[in-house]
């Protein structure tokens, strides 16, 4: 799989070329499709297969059908766990066994089912296929599954699979807090905390991390107990600090007995 960059001059052009004419002719189905294929054949694989789906999605095409059963077909090929660049025994025996899983998926369209498609990202993640990861997760968080949309804004804020980019972090945790997704609550109350993505704001921060926290979510009593503590977007009150870490605690939230340790220690208050 290459990106644009790594494309030959000649492919790079011929692509260009295809995509100029479309701007001016964005209904012609033909010039799609041979547009589709330019991108599978010069290893744009994510293009060709969302340049498909803008066609499906407007009209039923078999020359668009049968194109995507191509590509597919040349996927698995790459896929399959026999594959030689499958050098290591372990990531051999994980690909055996989601090798059927990505054949029944990708022939239903691909990227259809949002928690498979978390699985695959899961596991492509720690191996090989990177680009797989990251095309699997997108298309999950896509398809509104809840851990795909927090591991992609995990993803864009530490950066590793994907460039960092606080701004979509921020964006992507917005949307599955606002489902009332206890994790995704809790860590747009950090993004708020630090300002990831957006200003500092330590009232939305205590906000949505003391929604999380009663829901359930046990590292939110980390920065709420800080934010009684000093008082930052609630009342300064230490005792309430002191009894959230101490239940934080006994949930065996490692932060909050190191909080504990720290401000319960004479001086140091």
């Amino acid at each position: 799989m290459k990106t644009r960059n790594q494309l030959k001059h000649d492919e790079r052009h011929h692509i260009e070329e295809l995509e100029f004419k479309l701007a001016d002719n964005q209904e012609d189905i033909a010039l799609q499709i041979e547009l589709s294929n330019a991108y599978f054949m010069a290893g744009l694989f994510f293009e060709a297969f969302d340049l498909l789906d803008a066609i499906d999605q407007k009209h039923f095409s078999q020359e668009s059908f049968r194109l995507r059963i191509y590509f597919a077909n040349s996927i698995l090929i790459m896929l399959n766990p026999e594959n030689e660049h499958l050098d290591d025994e372990g990531v051999r025996e994980t690909f055996k066994q989601l090798y059927p899983i990505v054949k029944a998926h990708i022939y239903k369209g691909f990227f259809t089912d949002a928690y498979q498609a978390h699985v695959l990202y899961k596991a492509f993640g720690k191996h090989v296929f990177i680009d797989f990861a990251y095309y699997f997760l997108r298309r999950a968080a896509q398809l509104g599954h809840p851990d795909a949309q927090i591991d992609l804004a995990l993803e864009y804020y530490h950066g590793g699979l994907l460039p960092k980019n606080h701004t979509l972090a921020f964006a992507w945790t917005k949307k599955v807090a606002d489902t009332g997704n206890r994790i995704g609550l809790n860590n747009l109350g950090n993004f708020y905390f630090l300002g990831v993505g957006t200003e500092v704001n330590y009232e939305l921060a205590f906000k949505y991390m003391h929604e999380a926290m009663l829901m359930g979510e046990t590292i939110s009593y980390n920065e709420l107990g800080y934010l009684s503590y000093h008082g930052l977007g609630t009342e300064k009150d230490i005792d309430k600090a002191i009894d959230i870490w101490e239940k934080g605690a006994a949930l065996n939230n490692p932060e909050c007995i190191h909080y504990l340790e720290q401000y319960k220690t004479p001086g140091l208050n």
